[in-house]
């Protein structure tokens, strides 16, 4: 099969897949990492591999192939890293087309040229790929002010089941005609086709920017101030708190806009902050440091192999926190304006399933295991994707309608979709 594979895509498209940090986990492993140069090579392949029942899993920069379960079947990865063209940028319309491979960090210095940007900041910018930002539906710390990728998306290309290629969208901001297939393909974690095509609505850079730090007593406290802060309008571009700047609780805000509108808010935040209680001047956070810390949010480190994100009412955040009280063992991070929380730790004794549902504030509230590698024998069963919804069997139904044959990230999904 391989050499059949290689009449595709050439020799040197196929590798082994030692040459991609999967997770070791994985059982059956993949056996071979496939990079085709282009998208016309993709309808070819997924046909011969659908003849062989052998799944697909597409990758970009592999910084969320941890998340989930492992493949259900015998599996190839088939990587966008040669699929990274900028296909159309037109700078006045504010939308910029580009294949999947393209890296966040690679676009943003292309749209930088015309004082632009992808309104998306998310961990390791110069390995994740759009494709998989999108797949994954990733945000980061502007996620309060600008959504998610399926609020900036317009249009998008992919191959599915079969070989056959759909499209959605356009290339202009204002377009409704037919389904919305970009809502579709975001989030939908690589299981329902690959992504050959992405077109973006893009933002006019900030003039400036700025990331305060305050110091204060514990989370629950700093969850409080943050929402205070977000609740004030004074149209800061995020609101955080964490424990992993360093190694103590700290409220972050962030701020962007002309350099006189961010003077303001400063001073603006600064008193509010006061008048909560916080006495001491905020510290002014460098870029650097900024990115380090959201690069750890990447969960890649095998020095914490337990991470899971906890969805919730921003209202309970709060009450959150206060359940997880001083516990200095577990490293932290919330969007105090979103209500996404996440939270990692070293063993198993300090974030267990067990302890996850305990602080889960209401039964509304929601969490995935971001990172779950089995060090346990009963970690196994873990539902890595939380609870089953009401709604789960219209996106079993789903599934099985757009991949009949389950060949992409078979078994990775929702309840082993």
């Amino acid at each position: 099969m391989l050499a059949l594979l290689r009449d595709i895509v050439g020799d040197d498209g196929v590798l082994s897949s030692d040459a991609f940090p999967w997770p070791s986990w994985w059982q059956p492993p993949p056996f071979a990492i496939l990079r085709p140069k282009e998208t016309s090579q993709l309808a070819s392949l997924i046909c011969r591999l659908e003849e062989v029942g052998v799944g697909v899993v597409p990758v970009g920069g592999g910084t969320r192939l941890h998340t989930g379960y492992g493949p259900s079947k015998p599996t190839v990865l088939v990587s966008s890293a040669h699929l990274d063209a900028l296909i159309d940028y037109q700078p006045d319309d504010l939308t910029v087309t580009v294949q999947p491979g393209m890296t966040l960090a690679s676009l943003q210095r292309i749209l930088a040229e015309h004082h632009q940007r992808l309104a998306l900041d998310v961990p390791l910018p110069d390995r994740a790929t759009l494709g998989g930002i999108v797949a994954s539906a990733q945000s980061g710390f502007w996620r309060a002010a600008y959504g998610t990728p399926r609020d900036i998306l317009i249009g998008v290309r992919a191959i599915m089941s079969g070989g056959v290629e759909v499209r959605g969208g356009g290339k202009v901001v204002k377009n409704v005609a037919g389904y919305d297939i970009c809502k579709l393909f975001t989030g939908s974690w690589g299981t329902l086709g690959f992504l050959t095509e992405l077109t973006f609505k893009v933002h006019t850079a900030p003039a400036f920017q700025r990331t305060l730090v305050w110091e204060v007593a514990d989370l629950a406290t700093g969850a409080r101030i943050a929402f205070e802060l977000y609740q004030a309008q004074l149209a800061a571009v995020g609101y955080w708190v964490t424990n992993e700047l360093a190694l103590r609780p700290q409220v972050v805000l962030f701020l962007q806009g002309s350099q006189k509108r961010v003077e303001w808010q400063t001073e603006a935040y600064t008193d509010l902050v006061r008048k909560l209680g916080v006495s001491m001047a905020p510290e002014e956070l460098s870029q650097e440091r900024q990115q380090e810390w959201q690069n750890r949010l990447a969960r890649l480190s095998t020095t914490t192999p337990l991470a899971v994100r906890i969805s919730c009412l921003p209202t309970e955040v709060t009450s959150l926190l206060e359940r997880i009280g001083a516990e200095s063992s577990l490293q932290v991070t919330a969007d105090c304006a979103c209500g996404i929380v996440d939270i990692a730790a070293e063993a198993l004794n300090l974030l267990s399933p067990k302890r996850v549902r305990e602080l889960l504030p209401s039964p509304q509230s929601r969490f995935i295991w971001t990172r779950l590698d089995p060090i346990a024998p009963d970690l196994e069963y873990e539902e890595r994707w939380g609870l089953l919804r009401a709604d789960f069997p219209l996106q079993k139904h789903l599934k099985q309608s757009l991949d009949p044959h389950s060949t992409f990230n078979p078994g990775r999904f929702i309840g082993r979709l």
